[in-house]
């Protein structure tokens, strides 16, 4: 009695095993199916949304290792651990940054969001204006609490006491609570501690499976 009542255990524990592993299956083919929606719901824009790491253009050195950590950060990274990417415009930093959540997201990353730097600031400064209780808070809280997020173009806004003060409370809050960060800036993190804040450029360092510059030239002037 005891063997047939341990082998109708693992019966069901396989079959529920193998249940799971289909429920999976048709999950990740549900989100292959409507990639472009689940995107633009995260707030890409649409000018990105064609972007991937098998279209980036690798033109020179730092292009080609950039892609080659973005690809090995897809496959594996810890807890917490983000990306940030640096170099001037039209390098390609928001198309790995896109790329590399559009992957995640096949994956089966759903909670994430993409918000430019100086947006995330508005946002958050309209709720402060409509003096809604507890409102700034939440909305810091909402951005502390996705699993991933893409801060595009940090370092652009105007920098005044409250921008400090609000970024640092949403960079130091993911740090806190291994959230991972992927942030694309004009500036290199020694630019991020001499011309914005000190505090941040650390937390980044922290907080970054790797520290990407691109170098090439504006691929978007080329083209013209």
């Amino acid at each position: 009695m005891i063997l047939e009542r341990v082998g109708r255990k693992v019966k069901n524990t396989d079959v529920s095993t193998e249940n799971r592993k289909q429920k999976r299956k048709k999950q990740l083919a549900d989100i292959a199916a409507s990639i472009d929606s689940i995107m633009l719901y995260r707030n890409i824009p649409r000018r990105y949304l064609h972007c991937s790491l098998a279209n980036f253009r690798i033109v020179d050195g730092s292009t080609g290792k950039a892609h080659a950590a973005c690809q090995e950060y897809i496959e594996n990274h810890q807890e917490g651990e983000g990306l940030f990417l640096h170099g001037l415009n039209g390098t390609g930093k928001t198309h790995l940054a896109v790329a590399v959540m559009r992957e995640l997201c096949l994956k089966g990353q759903l909670n994430w969001y993409f918000i430019k730097s100086p947006r995330l600031l508005m946002t958050i400064r309209e709720a402060f204006k409509k003096s809604l209780s507890n409102s700034e808070s939440n909305l810091i809280d909402r951005f502390v609490d996705y699993d991933y997020l893409i801060i595009d173009e940090l370092g652009v806004e105007k920098v005044s006491d409250w921008t400090l003060q609000t970024l640092y409370l949403i960079i130091d809050g993911r740090s806190d609570r291994l959230r991972s960060t992927i942030i694309t800036s004009n500036f290199s993190l020694q630019g991020i501690e001499d011309e914005v804040d000190p505090r941040l450029a650390s937390r980044i360092a922290g907080m970054s499976k790797e520290l990407l510059e691109l170098t090439c030239d504006d691929w978007r002037l080329k083209k013209k």
